[in-house]
């Protein structure tokens, strides 16, 4: 049996190869699973395809293994990323696996609210120190 490459797929394969591998990064594992189910169906011979499906199928049992009684844990480790956020911001970004940081701020509304926090010395600072030390990309967005 020859091996076929992503290159050989046809048309319709490739693009379901692509939404599969996209899939994964999204963490979607059941759909990246039934797309690759479904290219190796038709092509039997795409190793990569084989050896990726492998992977999937045994990263959702270890994400499925992570949950305790079916419950998501996600808040929890939120919360305890939260904490350690002001202590360790790299440990609290390894803790949850974050692939980016994004920072949401709303000057306009932290002046007008009563409870706001109308003292921005130190936002910029912050900012800048978190994209030069963190290993992720950074997104800062305005959103008031």
């Amino acid at each position: 049996m020859a091996v076929k490459t992503e290159k050989e797929l046809s048309e319709t394969q490739r693009s379901h190869w692509l939404k599969a591998l996209a899939a994964i990064e999204l963490r979607n594992f059941g759909y990246a699973i039934s797309l690759l189910q479904g290219i190796l169906k038709l092509e039997p011979e795409f190793l990569t395809g084989r050896q990726l499906l492998r992977r999937t199928e045994v990263t959702k049992q270890k994400a499925a293994k992570k949950s305790f009684f079916n419950v998501s844990t996600a808040p929890i480790a939120v919360m305890k990323a939260q904490r350690e956020m002001k202590k360790d911001p790299k440990r609290a970004v390894e803790m949850i696996e974050a692939d980016a940081l994004i920072i949401h701020v709303n000057p306009l509304q932290e002046l007008l609210q009563p409870e706001g926090e109308p003292d921005f010395r130190g936002v910029l600072d912050g900012i800048a120190w978190c994209a030069g030390h963190l290993p992720i990309p950074i997104i800062v967005k305005e959103v008031g």
